[in-house]
Order: structure tokens, then sequence, then C-alpha cells
């Protein structure tokens, strides 16, 4: 799955469970060169009444990469997250992440 960004790009990500199936949402943030699949065998782990969120950071995975060195900003890509997340209808939300995530 991916959302299109305001500028164009594109934002993938794996959704495990469904929307409006709990009010339990985790979102796990991967570290530098990996990708939401990288936590694939620990997201299986969790209830599959929540709904998880995988998503590949910017440049990284399925995930559109950038020339415009701000996308990569810790801000733009907080917003960017924010935006699937109302998208999902997943706040509040469970984070997790390592490294850079």
């Amino acid at each position: 799955m991916h959302i299109t960004l305001d500028d164009g790009s594109v934002l993938s990500y794996v959704l495990l469970g469904q929307p409006g199936q709990s009010d339990q949402t985790t979102m796990l943030l991967h570290g530098f060169t990996g990708s939401g699949d990288s936590w694939r065998e620990i997201a299986n782990r969790i209830p599959s009444t929540w709904r998880v969120i995988l998503p590949d950071l910017p440049g990284h995975g399925k995930s559109s990469a950038h020339g415009n060195l701000n996308f990569y900003r810790m801000e733009t890509v907080a917003n960017n997250l924010a935006k699937l997340l109302d998208q999902q209808g997943g706040k509040p939300v469970h984070l997790l992440g390592y490294s850079m995530g």
C-alpha cells in the first residue's frame, strides 16, 4: 500500500489488521538501510486484532527518494507519518523504532 504526499512522492507501507477492528495501532519504524519488512517477525507476534503499520521511511524500501533534502528532515518525516496515521485512523498510536527509526 502507499500514500501519495503533497509533493507527489510516495510513502509505502504494509498494513496488518484492519481499520475499525481495534483501537490499538502500532507503527514500527525501521533503521537506516532497512524497510518496514525488517519488522515482519516482530509484527507477526502482535495480537492480530491490533492494526500494525510498517512504513518504508523516505528513500528506503518502496518509498520515494527525493532530491530535496528537506524531505528527509525529522519534522517532515514525522508530519508525513502523521498523514499516514490520519489516513488509517490510527491515533493514538504506539510507536516503536530502532536506530534512525
